[in-house]
């Protein structure tokens, strides 16, 4: 599985830079970094960043010098994840399972998963990097518990963690919302990107159910983002494989 993660990593880090040299046509960063009308060449997309195994992908990030780099979920591998057993007391697979297979962590465990991420030498560079505009969603193990919906307790307090790991200003919308659904317009008029994160986790309905993923309040604002001013190309992103 870790070299499927690398190829994931890799997969997304190509189509970032095919999409980049391909429309050219918008991006950029907020106020606090580089100016918000600058035309993007280059996109970087990324996930799957188990927190305790080498990363040298970000070397190779920095030296394509994105002007936009996106988190598409798993930045972290927050839950833990039980050892595989048949048989014996505690039966995590196999027909006679009877305890899951993986399990939530602590508030301060995921803050301190996210602390390892973020204090990556390489990934600072990154975030200090005044061309690069970092932005993100996330997908179940960052969430709080694989495959976990809205059901999950701790969704609430993991929300600003997540947040908080992405340097998402203090009177931020997201941090006032339930979910952390949102869009971002960069680049001058005429070539500019919309990018949509979709949040796949805080609204979901369970997965043997025939509800929804996204909710009904986040169905109604991706309807008007979608309806909204056009742009030069639209990225929607997603942490989940739709089918």
């Amino acid at each position: 599985m870790d070299g499927v993660k690398r190829w994931r990593w890799w997969a997304v880090f190509i189509l970032g830079a095919l999409i980049g040299s391909q429309f050219a046509c918008g991006g950029g960063n907020d106020s606090t970094k580089a100016n918000h009308e600058a035309l993007v060449s280059r996109i970087a997309f990324g996930s799957c960043a188990n927190q305790t195994a080498p990363q040298p992908i970000w070397d190779a990030i920095i030296k394509f010098d994105p002007q936009v780099f996106i988190w598409m979920g798993d930045n972290i591998y927050g839950d833990i994840k039980r050892p595989s057993k048949m048989f014996g007391k505690e039966r995590t697979t196999g027909p006679w399972k009877n305890v899951p297979r993986f399990v939530p962590t602590s508030q301060d465990e995921m803050n301190f998963k996210y602390h390892i991420i973020k204090n990556h030498p390489a990934y600072s560079r990154l975030r200090h990097n005044l061309n690069t505009k970092i932005i993100g969603t996330w997908d179940d193990h960052d969430y709080g518990l694989n495959d976990a919906g809205k059901e999950f307790p701790a969704k609430v307090s993991n929300q600003r963690l997540l947040l908080d790991f992405l340097d998402e200003p203090l009177d931020s919308p997201r941090r006032m919302q339930a979910g952390i659904y949102t869009s971002y317009t960069f680049g001058p008029v005429g070539r500019q990107i919309k990018i949509i994160l979709l949040d796949t986790r805080y609204h979901r309905d369970p997965l043997s159910s025939d509800g929804t993923i996204l909710g009904s309040t986040q169905w109604t604002w991706l309807e008007k983002e979608l309806n909204g001013p056009s742009s030069a190309i639209t990225i929607i992103v997603s942490s989940i494989q739709w089918s």
